[in-house]
């Protein structure tokens, strides 16, 4: 028998805690993180669609310089899924008092290709 721990789901979207501050585009594109980089993508079907900033991705940002539907860039000290228990607030979070604590349902979709990225956020 198998026995899974953790969060499981077949929901396309679930509830995180999120411990982030806001960062600029132009801070973005002189990278002045300290934690990495994640991109808010606006509402997608069932919740926010967050996901990581790639290496990929943040190079053909500096080549372009632009971008259409991004909602908001966040660097992100911890993300932890809320699946009804309490979250514990991260060393990393308590450490740093300029990282604020956000909750999100987030829907499960990310773009697997830099073709997928742009045709998503850029154009």
């Amino acid at each position: 028998m198998k026995i899974r721990t953790g969060f499981v789901s077949n929901s396309s979207s679930s509830s995180f805690v999120i411990f982030c501050k806001s960062i600029s585009y132009k801070d973005v594109l002189a990278k002045k993180n300290t934690y990495p980089v994640y991109i808010d993508g606006g509402f997608g079907e069932s919740g926010t669609v967050f996901f990581k900033l790639t290496q990929e991705m943040f190079d053909y940002l500096v080549s372009k310089k632009e971008y259409k539907r991004i909602d908001g860039f966040y660097e992100v000290a911890d993300l932890k899924c809320s699946d009804g228990r309490p979250v514990l607030i991260p060393a990393e979070a308590k450490k740093d008092n300029t990282l604020k604590v956000m909750s999100l349902e987030i829907y499960n979709y990310s773009p697997e290709t830099l073709e997928d990225f742009i045709q998503d956020y850029i154009k």
